[in-house]
């Protein structure tokens, strides 16, 4: 059973999730974080992959901790979606704004 939310959390708050995180990472070189990450996304991918095998990556009920906390199930597949691409597009998207003010900032 994987350690939901995260190391040490117990509980989905997306700032402590990101705090963790960032205490965690902030002092590691680029290069590093890059083989941290190429590592996770090969295990999502082992996951997905043996999941989809076995006929659970769209089944409800499966993991307990893929239940919302109003008591909705979700689906593994659902749960990756949005606590992997999600922050990332957020992420992107935030990013791009800043840069784009940035930008504009050094113009005028």
């Amino acid at each position: 059973m994987p350690d939901i939310p995260g190391e040490g959390l117990t509980a989905w708050n997306y700032t402590a999730i990101a705090n963790h995180f960032y205490q965690k990472y902030h002092d590691d070189h680029a290069r590093e974080q890059e083989e941290v990450f190429d590592q996770v996304v090969a295990k999502i991918l082992e996951i997905v992959e043996t999941e989809y095998q076995t006929g659970n990556l769209e089944r409800l009920n499966v993991w307990p901790w893929c239940t919302l906390s109003s008591g909705q199930p979700w689906p593994l597949s659902k749960w990756i979606k949005v606590n992997s691409l999600a922050p990332y597009k957020r992420a992107a998207r935030i990013i791009k704004k800043y840069s784009r003010n940035h930008r504009l900032l050094e113009l005028t």
